[in-house]
């Protein structure tokens, strides 16, 4: 996910920063050549120049300690940072696959009783047409509870489906991560 490749990067960039200033403790050494040449005439002549240069603090009162001490800190900060977020979003992918897997556990139970359920709704509306045994009352209470269970098994297919959409969205390394290795 872009998040945590964004951590991962603050964390290589304050290892880096680290290092190069426990590298700037030790002695600067810098050299140069010069080489000129001239001509007068039929006279040439040519010198060189080398330069060799070596800077080294003596003292600087604990400030390239105090900075080294703070980058070591900023970096574990950054991995600690790295470390929550990845869990919370193994924790957010673990909750949406339970959630999906309870909708669809759900939505398959009201499909079950919605099948009872227009039974029942068939034979109260054939006992009331045909027979007369029933109220209309007792067929528009069937008719709303077939209905009532419907509308609950759509619901539950809806929030099993939002539950996958989530889960995809976490990212799509979670995909490539998960596929089998002869995939493509």
């Amino acid at each position: 996910a872009a998040d945590l490749r964004q951590v991962q990067a603050q964390i290589q960039a304050s290892e880096s920063y680290a290092r190069s200033i426990e590298a700037g403790r030790w002695p600067q050494l810098g050299w140069s050549a010069v080489r000129s040449q001239s001509k007068s005439g039929d006279i040439s002549s040519s010198s060189w120049q080398a330069l060799l240069t070596v800077n080294y603090t003596l003292f600087d009162a604990g400030l390239v300690k105090s900075a080294a001490d703070s980058a070591k800190a900023r970096t574990l900060a950054s991995r600690q940072q790295y470390e929550e977020l990845l869990l919370t979003r193994m924790e957010r992918a673990q909750s949406l696959h339970e959630t999906s897997q309870t909708s669809f556990r759900h939505a398959k139970r009201y499909a079950e009783i919605v099948r009872d359920s227009d039974l029942v709704r068939s034979y109260t509306f054939q006992q009331w047409s045909q027979l007369g045994r029933r109220s209309l009352f007792d067929l528009m209470s069937s008719e709303s509870e077939h209905f009532s269970l419907r509308v609950a098994y759509v619901n539950a297919l809806f929030d099993g489906y939002q539950a996958n959409a989530q889960l995809r969205s976490l990212g799509g390394g979670l995909w490539r991560w998960a596929q089998p290795q002869g995939e493509p």
